[in-house]
């Protein structure tokens, strides 16, 4: 309970991390299960927190894809809750450039690469990047 206190958790990662405890695999299960039952632990409650939270600390889709995926949210539920498509990625990637670069654009091919590897780490897709950043030569 102390966990699930502290934050929202995915129901394989909680189940990781109990099997990491010492507890037996048996005790493990039925607590998850009477936790999922109860709605104590959800995918999609933690789905839908994780992009929030992520979203808004500058992550693109990709990388809260990933981190979904990692935490064993069933892929059904991650397409449920990420849209790519989304106008809002383009806003936040925007943010994100403009909190890292400000308002000045590329002056080199260098920076344009060094800038769309950065944004790309990030999380955000190579089309979403170059929507923002433009392909390299048209804004020099």
């Amino acid at each position: 309970m102390a966990m699930l206190a502290r934050r929202e958790h995915a129901v394989r990662e909680l189940q990781t991390k109990l099997l990491a405890k010492g507890h037996g695999r048996g005790t493990v299960d039925v607590v998850i299960s009477q936790l999922v039952e109860d709605r104590m632990i959800s995918d999609q409650r933690y789905a839908e927190t994780l992009v929030h939270s992520r979203r808004n600390g500058g992550y693109g889709p990709v990388r809260i894809a990933y981190e979904l995926r990692e935490k064993g949210v069933d892929d059904g539920i991650v397409d449920e809750y990420l849209d790519f498509n989304d106008h809002r990625w383009i806003e936040e990637l925007e943010r994100v450039r403009t909190l890292k670069y400000g308002e000045t654009r590329p002056s080199s091919y260098q920076d344009w690469a060094k800038r769309a590897n950065f944004l790309s780490n990030r999380g955000f897709t190579s089309d979403q990047v170059r929507r923002v950043l433009g392909e390299f030569g048209s804004n020099f």
